[in-house]
């Protein structure tokens, strides 16, 4: 029997990365030109007269086609304008004007006899550095902000707020420096909406039209924000939102925190209001809006007409992902929270559970917004069905205690009573006067569904997520991965902070409270500012210039066995903040294989290639036996759904890793693939967006190989190489199994566990053979290992980077007996990351592992 040595596992690594970030909103002058008393008198302006249209006939034909798609169970979004198509440029229509100081001035009135409010579709929207776009109703002061060069957007659309009234200018004012007709200016009108409803109608409007139909726009049940019962939900209110599409369609929303704590501008709705790739840019979305007083409940004012203002709101986004199932739809705003909004990132609760109460915030017909309060258990249910079913996809509210939903109330909030999002509104038949329930698409469905890709981008796995304000500027993130680290392990944290603004982030701080199972360690160091520890919460205090950037590192020390994510709450302030931003971030902990084979060989991945595999191979050239087998891959793709790969090992057998599981594995953004199949890992693979730095020692996911679609052959588990000899050539094969998307295979490792290497006779170990880990870890230059031989032999030293190529001999030659060897590492040339330091001898073999930092 040949005696065995078995390798230690190597140290951990955790790499994290703080952004900070603060959004810049653009300032124009704070009236048109034509307001102004000292401007030249202004001529006759061209009026475009849309045709005439019947209110009356126009909610007949919605509410017939509203009762038709309720019968059938089937919800739709509230319709409330008319769409006028046409293709207006504004170089060739509408009344060019100059000013005595030399400024152009163009405009053109809109005029749509009975509308209750108008809105403009620019399908070309490109303005100079300068220039101003205004709306507003004719002969009256504007009722929002200009628009100017800071709302160009790449699709080069503009879609507006709605106008109140039947007629309304349209005027853009240039500076001298940049007369209207330039290439740098572009404006078409694609698209005008007549309003048929009133939504968006002043509160004297309101009241005329109130008399003229005899009837209130939303309830008299419902109740105001404003309300007593509002208090203890004042964050959350503010993060509920009526928005308009394509210039017809209402319905509501809330913007919505993301485990990065980043301020992403994100905005969670209903799928079945109809948003689309195509037209996600002419999404308006309204902060704030709601009655300035509590209306009694149940009294005609209740459910008369509010003054909400229509005034602060942010338009285009473009849709991240939807599904059907749970009614979900998430939006990303074109532009950043401005910071005087307030708006509230709300947090959310994906835990499989019904809650024992909720509350709703909402826009009922899409009026000013209200709260309603069911105090009783939820029921989960399959959406309008009354039987509960754990595995169902909606939470069913039974009946509103106080308050209720209506048409336009859609994608709204529902929270439970952490003031969480537990889901949105799909549709139900709740209505002022009875007592019928509601279905919210839930949560937990909806993240399993897809949206945890973009809620949960760094995969935490977290059940729950805390809300937060928006306009902080700050973004903070940590990264790293896995299953399994020793105790006693001593890890390096490395921190970057970066500004993006131009201006100084001065008197910014740090502060971060480590976690069960961490412990400081020391050795704390920073480009900028000062650290400092007591008690295990670390501080650091920096100036950080406009476009510059800091760093922070220490050491910690794993004082438990890390197993899965290790989270860590972090505080970011800066002087620019009104509040601090509490931030959960993720550690992730790679652990380095005993044996790392690394091909870096990028080979092309031809379209529709199935069956013929493209592939490369790598050789192992000694006998080992392992207790695990993973395989990283790195695949630059723009649709990796279509993808097949395979392992073969010498002894020729092939296991398929990945077998075309499309795009219902991977939902939205499904482009390229950065992973670690392990028979070990997660079931669910593939959250991956292919973005790491190549340098870096690990994959961004591990999980199992991963089954595709029905019909496909399946996949099959790493452990069928199991006691295989790995002597020979191992070779990764991919193709491409469809049309239209192509891509290539970049590099690809074997990493191997539990290694045990067989020695050469049957002689035992040599007693005095010792291998000290004398390295500084982690080291920045040089570094030196001490090697201790009892009897006398060929010893060869070589060091292997995170890829698993040599890049240094440190000894080869005979080792005398009872000799010390010094084996001295000199880094330069070397990038940062993690080497194996690998020691063969004639009856031994030995690894250490040593952390570069630069």
């Amino acid at each position: 029997m040949r005696p065995r040595t078995v390798l230690p596992a190597l140290a951990p690594v955790l790499l994290l990365t703080l952004l900070v970030a603060s959004p810049a909103f653009s300032q124009s002058a704070a009236r048109p030109a034509t307001f102004d008393a000292s401007a030249a008198t202004f001529g006759e302006v061209e009026r475009l007269a849309l045709p005439s249209f019947d209110n009356d006939a126009l909610l007949a034909r919605d509410e017939a086609r509203v009762a038709q798609l309720r019968a059938a169970g089937t919800p739709t979004a509230q319709r409330f304008a008319e769409p006028v198509a046409m293709a207006l440029d504004a170089r060739t229509a509408g009344t060019w004007e100059t000013l005595s100081d030399g400024r152009q001035v163009w405009r053109l009135r809109v005029s749509s006899p009975g509308a209750y409010s108008l809105n403009i579709g620019f399908s070309q929207f490109r303005l100079p550095e300068g220039a101003a776009l205004w709306l507003y109703p004719t002969g009256e002061a504007p009722l929002f902000r200009a628009f100017t060069a800071a709302d160009n957007e790449t699709h080069g659309e503009l879609w507006t707020p709605v106008v109140p009234g039947d007629d309304l200018t349209i005027e853009v004012n240039f500076p001298r420096s940049k007369p209207g007709h330039t290439p740098d200016f572009a404006l078409e009108i694609g698209q005008i909406a007549h309003a048929y409803r009133p939504f968006g109608l002043t509160t004297e409007q309101r009241h005329q039209y109130d008399l003229e139909n005899g009837r209130a726009a939303s309830g008299s049940c419902n109740v105001d924000v404003v309300c007593p019962e509002g208090d203890g939900y004042r964050d959350i209110i503010r993060s509920s939102g009526a928005y308009t599409r394509s210039g017809t369609d209402i319905c509501s929303g809330a913007a919505i925190n993301n485990v990065l704590e980043d301020g992403r501008p994100l905005f969670l709705t209903a799928n079945h209001c109809g948003n689309s790739a195509g037209n996600a840019s002419s999404i308006v979305i309204y902060w704030n809006y709601q009655n300035s007083t509590c209306r009694p409940v149940g009294s005609p004012a209740s459910g008369g007409p509010g003054d909400g203002p229509l005034s602060q709101f942010n338009s285009g986004t473009r849709l991240l992902g939807a599904a059907a199932n749970s009614d979900w739809a998430l939006l990303e705003m074109d532009d950043p929270f401005d910071p005087s909004y307030n708006v509230y990132l709300s947090g959310w609760d994906r835990r499989d559970i019904a809650p024992s109460s909720v509350v709703a915030i909402h826009h009922p017909a899409v009026e000013e917004k209200r709260i309603s309060f069911e105090d009783d258990p939820t029921a989960i249910t399959f959406y309008l069905d009354d039987a509960p079913n754990p595995s169902a996809t909606h939470i069913r509210v039974d009946d509103w205690d106080l308050g209720t939903t209506e048409g336009g109330s859609s994608g709204s909030p529902i929270y439970n009573a952490d003031k969480q999002i537990v889901g949105q509104l799909h549709g139900g038949f709740a209505a002022c006067g009875n007592d019928d329930p509601d279905w919210y698409g839930r949560m937990f469905r909806s993240m399993a569904g897809g949206l945890e890709d973009f809620l949960d981008p760094a995969g935490s796995g977290a059940e729950t997520l805390g809300g937060r304000e928006s306009g902080q500027g700050v973004a903070a993130s940590f990264t790293a991965s896995t299953p399994r680290a020793a105790a006693g392990e001593t890890v390096r944290l490395s921190l970057t902070v970066s500004n993006f603004n131009d201006g100084d982030a001065n008197g910014a701080t740090f502060a971060t409270t480590l976690p069960a199972g961490l412990a400081y360690a020391g050795n704390a160091d920073t480009s900028d500012g000062n650290v400092g520890e007591a008690g295990g919460t670390i501080t650091w205090n920096f100036d950080l210039a406009g476009g510059g950037a800091s760093t922070l590192s220490f050491d910690v020390v794993l004082t438990d066995e890390a197993s899965g994510t290790l989270s860590i709450l972090g505080t970011v302030m800066q002087a620019l903040l009104e509040n601090p931003l509490q931030v959960v971030t993720r550690i992730e902990v790679f652990v380095a294989p005993d044996r790392l084979l690394g091909n870096t060989t990028a080979v092309a991945i031809p379209d529709n290639s199935c069956p013929t595999l493209s592939g490369t191979s790598l050789d192992v050239t000694e006998p080992f036996t392992w207790d695990e087998l993973k395989v990283g891959v790195v695949i630059e793709h723009t649709f990796r759904g279509d993808l097949r790969v395979q392992l073969e090992s010498p002894a020729g057998t092939i296991a398929n890793l990945l077998d075309r599981p499309g795009g219902g594995t991977f939902g939205t953004g499904a482009e390229n693939l950065d992973a670690l199949f392990s028979d070990s890992g997660e079931a669910d693979l593939f959250g991956s967006s292919g973005d790491h730095d190549p340098g870096t020692p690990y994959y961004d996911n591990e999980g199992q190989p991963e089954q595709g679609s029905p019909g496909t052959a399946g996949v099959d588990p790493l452990s069928s190489f199991d006691g295989e000899d790995p002597r020979g050539t191992w070779t990764l094969r991919v193709c491409d199994g469809a049309g239209q998307d192509t891509g290539s295979l970049e590099r690809w490792a074997l990493l191997f566990y539990g290694v045990a290497v067989d020695a050469e006779d049957d002689t035992p170990l040599p007693e005095a053979f010792a291998l000290s880990a004398a390295f500084p870890n982690p080291f920045t230059d040089a570094a030196t290992l001490t090697l201790r031989v009892r009897d006398a032999q060929e010893v060869r030293a070589e060091v292997y980077d995170p890829l698993g190529r040599r890049v240094r001999v440190l000894l080869d030659g005979l080792a005398p007996a009872n000799s010390v060897q010094t084996l001295s590492l000199n880094a330069d040339g070397l990038p940062s990351g993690l080497y194996v330091v690998r020691v063969i001898g004639e009856a031994f073999v030995a690894t250490e592992s040593v952390l570069l930092v630069r």
